[in-house]
């Protein structure tokens, strides 16, 4: 797998489970929208790819990493490309909302998801 995530929330209902996974040498399958439930709680996800010249990705990773100390976020760094990263940030507790940002310099594209678990009714 490329760079990728998956974040794993458990409910009284059971565990829902998102996963992105970018593999080379496939196309890339990354739906705009998901929606599912689990029980009384209803996951839902959104994905949007840029397409980025290379000081564009360059100066967006680095304002990521300028923020990498913050506690609601956690950046990794893949093999010898600094520029590939992933990273997952916490954006809200009631209800949980989480966003990612995956960089992909040999492809020039940034991927980012935002992903939330509600309570229903």
């Amino acid at each position: 797998l490329g760079a990728s995530h998956q974040a794993v929330v458990a409910t009284p209902d059971g565990s829902v489970a998102e996963t992105l996974a970018y593999r080379d040498g496939l196309p890339p399958d990354l739906p705009e929208h998901f929606s599912q439930r689990v029980g009384a709680w209803r996951h839902r996800y959104t994905c949007a790819v840029e397409h980025l010249t290379v000081p564009e990705l360059r100066s967006r990773v680095r304002e990521l990493r300028a923020r990498e100390d913050e506690d609601d976020l956690l950046i990794g760094v893949f093999g010898d490309r600094p520029d590939a990263i992933t990273a997952l940030e916490v954006t809200g507790t009631e209800p949980l909302t989480w966003r990612t940002v995956h960089t992909y310099p040999q492809h020039g594209q940034i991927v980012t998801t935002t992903g939330g678990i509600a309570r229903l009714g």
